[in-house]
C-alpha cells in the first residue's frame, strides 16, 4: 500500500511538471497580455486582431468509446483507461476507473495520423493529473494511447473500440 501510494505521488508530480511546461509552451504573444493590464478594451483589441485558428475535430472513424490497459514501467503501474469521443467535436471524456479519476479531453492538433489531446482532470486530481494524451489509430478498432511527459517513462497502451 505504501509503495503504491509513493508511486502514485511520484507519477503525479512528474505529470504536474509536464502539464506546467506544456501550458507555458502553448502561450503565444497574441494571447499573453501584461498581468498588470486591467483595461479590457486593450486586451480585447489584441485578441480580436488575431485570426482564429481552425479547430480540429474528431473524425467519424475515431468516434465512440475506447477502453484498454495502459502501463508504465517506473513506477510499475497498469490501469484501465476509458475514452469517449464524438464525431465532429473537438472534445471528449476520459476516465481511469481504478484510480477514481476522470475529466475531459480537448483535441488540439492532428499531425501524421496522431491526435494530440489536452487532458483536464476534473475528478480525482489527487490520483491523476492533467496533461497531454496522444492517440494513433491502428486499423478501425484499436488506438495506440500514450500519455506524454518529459523526464520519465510515458504510460502507454492499446485501446479497443467498445461502443459507438
Amino acid at each position: 500500500q505504501v509503495a503504491w501510494a509513493a508511486a502514485c505521488v511520484a507519477c503525479v508530480g512528474v505529470i504536474v511538471v509536464a502539464a506546467t511546461l506544456i501550458a507555458t509552451h502553448r502561450s503565444s504573444p497574441a494571447t499573453t497580455a501584461s498581468p498588470v493590464a486591467a483595461d479590457r478594451t486593450t486586451a480585447s483589441a489584441h485578441t480580436s486582431s488575431a485570426k482564429p485558428a481552425a479547430t480540429p475535430t474528431i473524425p467519424a472513424d475515431l468516434a465512440g468509446t475506447w477502453s484498454g490497459t495502459v502501463k508504465q514501467t517506473d513506477p510499475a503501474l497498469a490501469v484501465t483507461v476509458r475514452i469517449r469521443l464524438a464525431a465532429g467535436s473537438s472534445a471528449g471524456t476520459i476516465s481511469y476507473p481504478q484510480l477514481g479519476c476522470s475529466g475531459h479531453l480537448l483535441l488540439v492538433s492532428v499531425l501524421a495520423g496522431t491526435f494530440t489531446l489536452e487532458q483536464g482532470i476534473t475528478k480525482g486530481q489527487q490520483s491523476c493529473e492533467s496533461g497531454v494524451v496522444l492517440l494513433s489509430p491502428q486499423g478501425t478498432s484499436s488506438l495506440a494511447y500514450k500519455f506524454r511527459r518529459s523526464g520519465a517513462p510515458s504510460p502507454a497502451g492499446v485501446l479497443s473500440k467498445t461502443g459507438s
